[in-house]
């Protein structure tokens, strides 16, 4: 589990693929401060699992699955990712509860700078519009930000200077894809009312 307060941003410095097999090689400084092997680190808002490190990098496997529902598909040598560790139980829970697992993919459609905050409009598939509501929470490449407007396309989201220079979201161009993980609450909550309702037929 995750708050979608990025740590730090690292940087992809080796990429092994092997089929719809891949081995990231990442380069970081503060999330290693405290890594073991089996340890679980979110890249760009996906959970992967610590298997080799030292003091100047660390690497994860991902599988094809990982692949097909992530941008980290798409990565290069040298990209900046967003990253950040485990929740602890007893960490503040600054930002809301993000499981990395991402639910889908969406682009960058509009990226426009007002009065000292920045306004990302992401296009989103249709099948994650009912999880995004206005006011509520989403996890942009494991970023967590609030939603400021939906539309029939997608949503908007307005970042402050601080989340913008510190996150990958400042290096976002239109046309971009990026990981979106809508809230695991509002699942929760769907997947009651639906079986409710087919209990009360």
């Amino acid at each position: 589990m995750f708050t979608g307060l990025v740590q730090e941003v690292g940087h992809i410095r080796g990429i092994d693929k092997r089929g719809t097999f891949q081995v990231l090689n990442l380069e970081a400084k503060t999330v290693l401060n405290d890594l073991s092997i089996g340890d679980s680190i979110a890249i760009n808002g996906v959970c992967q699992t610590i298997v080799d490190f030292d003091d100047h990098r660390f690497s994860v496997e991902c599988v094809a699955e990982t692949l097909s529902r992530t941008n980290l598909s798409k990565v290069e040598v040298d990209q900046p990712v967003n990253l950040e560790t485990a929740l602890r139980l007893s960490d503040r829970l600054g930002g809301h509860l993000v499981q990395g697992h991402i639910d889908d993919i969406g682009h960058v459609k509009k990226l426009t700078e007002r009065n000292n905050e920045w306004l990302l409009h992401v296009s989103a598939p249709k099948s994650l519009h009912p999880y995004v509501v206005f006011k509520g929470s989403i996890a942009i490449d494991g970023t967590s930000l609030t939603v400021s407007d939906v539309d029939s396309e997608g949503f908007t989201v307005s970042v402050i200077p601080h989340t913008f220079k510190n996150t990958v979201l400042c290096y976002r161009r239109v046309g971009d894809p990026v990981n979106l993980e809508v809230d695991v609450i509002a699942r929760y909550i769907e997947q009651q009312v639906t079986i409710k309702n087919q209990s009360n037929r």
